[in-house]
């Protein structure tokens, strides 16, 4: 198993290799960003 260190910021032009074990971590990315986005609205407002 080869680790590989994400540079690019995009998942425009990928081959499925290398979206399919990424996919996990970006809808993890995502449930954490829309689970905290309440919360971060009631910092903002105050």
């Amino acid at each position: 198993m080869t680790l590989r260190a994400w540079e690019a910021g995009s998942l425009a032009d990928r081959g499925w290799d290398i979206v399919l074990p990424v996919t996990g971590f970006v809808l993890l990315g995502l449930g954490l960003s829309f689970a905290a986005a309440p919360r971060i609205e009631r910092c903002r407002v105050g």
